[in-house]
């Protein structure tokens, strides 16, 4: 007896179950979360200080109206160009695509993310990492070349994007205020310096032993509507003496409105504690890196820490 048909039947029953799998995956498979799936590519050859293409794909399991979809980081090296915030009303299992414009202004590694955001605030997020220097950028590097400085560049959380560096470990007193589900994140110097317009160079990390410094945003905040965010600086026990900072909110978009005065010049004290009050507004909706710095010009120091915080309607 031949087993020639049994076989046949396998071998189709086996492909169609296969084909099932696939068609179910949604784009990326794995940048998936309650049918809501993100995919992000980048476009190459990546040049230095010139526009590369960024293409969003989603995919929806089933109609959704009004899924807000941004492009976006939170380093002041990687500039977005043009659009960088759509709104789709999506169709069952019918991708749809987004263009976009980024372009990479410093060597370094760094995260293009991408994400779609539903109205009631729930995030799906990919991202793309790219080691770029003048001679070109690598997508997806196997490993972060050496560059001989601590690589703590912040990135938005996600089922598929690389975890925030976490901070160093913390001096207990005193505790800094940080009660939220949405992770803190860390800035190099020159990112904050960036950031909040400090026009230094070179600059390197002011201790965490020395001072820390916090901004303090609600975790989700209504679109177009003046909020506020507080900022602070806690001397340590350890600091020698008196240090004279400069303590400020700095956007780290431009889309980031700030009402009123972000930036003091202060004398901070060990055991001593600083903290203001400012004024924001979100003008778009989407998931938004809220930074305090603090810059120290005698020594040529900054630090910067912060948070994420939702824009919705």
């Amino acid at each position: 007896m031949s087993h020639k048909p049994y076989f046949i039947l396998m071998l189709t029953v086996l492909i169609w179950l296969l084909a099932a799998c696939v068609s179910a995956s949604g784009p990326g498979g794995i940048n998936c979360k309650n049918g809501v799936c993100v995919d992000v590519q980048l476009s190459e050859p990546i040049r230095f200080n010139e526009p590369g293409t960024v293409t969003i794909t989603v995919e929806t399991d089933q109609d959704i109206p009004g899924l807000g979809v941004t492009l976006g980081n939170f380093d002041p090296f990687v500039l977005t160009e043009g659009t960088r915030v759509w709104d789709a009303d999506t169709k069952a299992h019918q991708p749809v695509s987004f263009v976009g414009r980024v372009r990479f202004t410093h060597e370094g590694h760094f995260d293009v993310v991408g994400a779609a955001i539903t109205r009631e605030g729930y995030r799906v997020v990919d991202s793309v990492s790219v080691f770029i220097t003048r001679a070109g950028g690598t997508v997806n590097p196997v490993a972060t070349p050496d560059t001989g400085t601590p690589q703590y560049a912040p990135t938005a959380p996600g089922t598929h994007s690389p975890v925030p560096t976490p901070l160093p470990p913390q001096p207990e007193w005193p505790p800094t205020p940080w009660n939220r589900s949405l992770p803190e994140i860390y800035y190099k110097p020159e990112q904050v310096m960036a950031f909040c317009g400090w026009n230094a160079k070179d600059g390197v990390d002011l201790s965490r032993d020395e001072i820390k410094v916090w901004a303090l945003a609600p975790e989700t905040v209504p679109l177009n509507t003046p909020v506020q965010v507080e900022i602070g600086l806690e001397g340590q026990p350890s600091l020698a003496q008196p240090l004279q900072l400069q303590i400020a909110l700095c956007p780290t978009d431009p889309t980031i409105q700030v009402e009123g005065q972000r930036q003091w010049t202060v004398t901070l004290e060990p055991e001593a504690i600083f903290t203001a009050t400012v004024t924001v507004r979100f003008t778009v909706l989407g998931e938004f890196a809220v930074l305090g710095g603090v810059y120290d010009p005698a020594g040529n120091r900054a630090q910067g820490a912060g948070g994420l915080t939702r824009v919705a309607e």
